[in-house]
């Protein structure tokens, strides 16, 4: 696998989240499913990362986020390159898509809730947005490996940080998401999925780490700091 360093901006902003990240950009096809924005005058840019996230296992690490929250998705409000109109420069894009990670460039998408229940809160100001990284506009992509995404009208469990500083940020206070965990019928968080038995390689499946939405609830009221 070849390793990529981040550029500075992005690189600060998934900082808070223990992203490492590494992979190529590629000129690949687009994902499916995702909403075309608005058309590009150049041939469209296709940028994939790997990253080995930081990983949530132990329900007292819920405690260093900024911000724990109970929520029900909302519509997307938005999903833009980091740029004052959203759109990558032609400029830029003709480069290749190498160049675009190395100056910088990424999509972010602007999330709503149709609900959301504060469990722990440990902002510096009162929130007026929160983002994700990566998706579509036009025909060009962005995407990190493991990177959470939310689906609308589905419900989670989520944790939210500061992000570092990066060109083109939305502005107002921004929140973006560090772990998205989605809560079941029976009010389940499952923090680490079981490992497939039958992968290639040696060494024991990892196991399944659940807990009850009432457990996480106290230990984030336990919280000490």
């Amino acid at each position: 696998m070849r390793t990529r360093h981040l550029p500075l901006g992005l690189a600060a902003l998934l900082f808070a989240l223990g992203n490492t990240l590494s992979g190529c950009a590629s000129s690949g096809s687009p994902q499916s499913g995702q909403q075309q924005v608005r058309p590009a005058p150049y041939a469209p840019v296709h940028i994939s990362l790997d990253a080995d996230r930081a990983t949530l296992t132990k329900p007292e690490e819920m405690c260093q986020r900024a911000l724990v929250a109970d929520v029900v998705v909302g519509p997307p409000k938005a999903t833009r390159w980091n740029t004052p109109d959203g759109t990558l420069p032609a400029s830029v894009a003709n480069k290749g898509a190498p160049e675009v990670v190395s100056e910088g460039y990424f999509i972010y998408k602007l999330v709503t809730f149709s609900r959301l229940t504060v469990l722990r809160d440990q902002r510096r100001l009162l929130t007026q947005q929160y983002m994700t990284i990566g998706g579509q506009v036009g025909q060009g992509t962005y995407v990190i490996s493991e990177e959470p995404q939310l689906i609308p009208g589905t419900r989670y469990l989520v944790m939210f940080d500061h992000p570092g500083y990066a060109p083109g940020m939305p502005a107002g206070e921004t929140m973006i998401l560090s772990f998205a965990y989605p809560i079941d019928a029976q009010e389940r968080v499952v923090l680490q999925q079981a490992g497939d038995p039958n992968e290639p390689g040696g060494g024991v499946p990892q196991p399944e780490i659940k807990y009850s939405l009432a457990y996480l609830k106290q230990v984030l009221v336990s919280c000490t700091a």
